[in-house]
């Protein structure tokens, strides 16, 4: 088994040991408490895996078509801001209605369910962009990535707060670019958009860079 298969079993083995573990807490959360207040992420994080699927098939799997990676490539790109937006999700401690299960516990559970879906996105963004250092150059590649990340933070902002989905896209296309629209021609409407974007894409700048700053190290 050469290096690449190797290394893409360990990072898929611990991804699915993370993801478990999150499943496992919140099912003793759910058998503690008899409510099921956090089942949502269940449901996020199966949402924040979607475009480690699209970045496997693209970097591993290649097609032999062009236009076929690229759609691949679209697709990943439109569920990638789902791994970076379950950072959000800690808002939801807010929430909490039972005392039956302590604060600590809620606050660790979020907290290792919102690092699992960013550990997913980081790695998918790593995968995808090895394949593009195979058809672009080192600057172009980095440029690409760049943009995603940016793209990503604003993906966080739709999500949260304009409460839009991926696959709204397709569904209500019209709706959604209204508003994406309306924040670019009017920036100064809407400062909020921009912060969010910014401090979203700067934390997934940073965990991407000691990724792939560490990974020499290990």
């Amino acid at each position: 088994m050469n290096q690449k298969w190797s290394r893409l079993i360990k990072q898929q083995s611990v991804l699915i040991a993370c993801s478990f573990f999150c499943g496992f807490m919140l099912l003793a959360r759910v058998y503690s408490s008899k409510e099921l207040v956090y089942s949502f992420m269940i449901w996020n994080l199966f949402l924040a895996s979607i475009p480690m699927v699209f970045a496997l098939l693209v970097s591993h799997f290649t097609p032999r078509s062009k236009v076929g990676c690229a759609v691949l490539f679209l697709l990943w790109l439109l569920f990638f801001p789902n791994s970076t937006y379950m950072i959000s999700d800690l808002l939801h401690l807010t929430h909490r209605t039972s005392t039956s299960v302590p604060g600590w516990y809620d606050a660790a559970m979020l907290f290792f369910f919102a690092l699992t879906g960013l550990f997913i996105g980081v790695v998918s963004l790593n995968y995808v962009h090895s394949y593009l250092r195979t058809i672009f150059s080192k600057i172009w590649a980095w440029a690409i990535v760049s943009c995603s990340i940016f793209l990503s933070g604003f993906g966080v902002y739709l999500g949260r707060f304009l409460r839009w989905n991926s696959w709204d896209i397709i569904g209500e296309p019209m709706g959604l670019l209204n508003d994406v629209f309306d924040r670019i021609i009017h920036p100064t409407a809407h400062f909020q958009t921009y912060i969010v974007t910014f401090v979203f894409t700067v934390i997934l700048f940073f965990a991407y860079f000691l990724f792939v700053s560490s990974k020499e190290i290990i």
